[in-house]
């Protein structure tokens, strides 16, 4: 967050998006959950098998509203 705060933009809305979700098992995933709950709002994807695109498209819908 230093970088953002150098960069003017601390103060903005930040969606943390976790690529590469296919690298964790289902127990591995199961295990960093509650360690993702620090960054909030954020969504898990995987952009080579498209998993989880659908949610972070919704997600940016609904943001760009707000």
């Amino acid at each position: 967050l230093d970088t953002l705060s150098e960069l003017g933009v601390h103060r903005k809305p930040i969606l943390y998006v976790f690529n590469k979700t296919d690298k964790l098992s289902s127990e591995e995933l199961e295990e960093i959950s509650p360690e993702l709950e620090e960054y909030q709002p954020y969504v898990l994807t995987d952009a080579t098998k498209k998993d989880g695109l659908s949610k972070l498209i919704e997600y940016l819908k609904n943001w760009k509203k707000k």
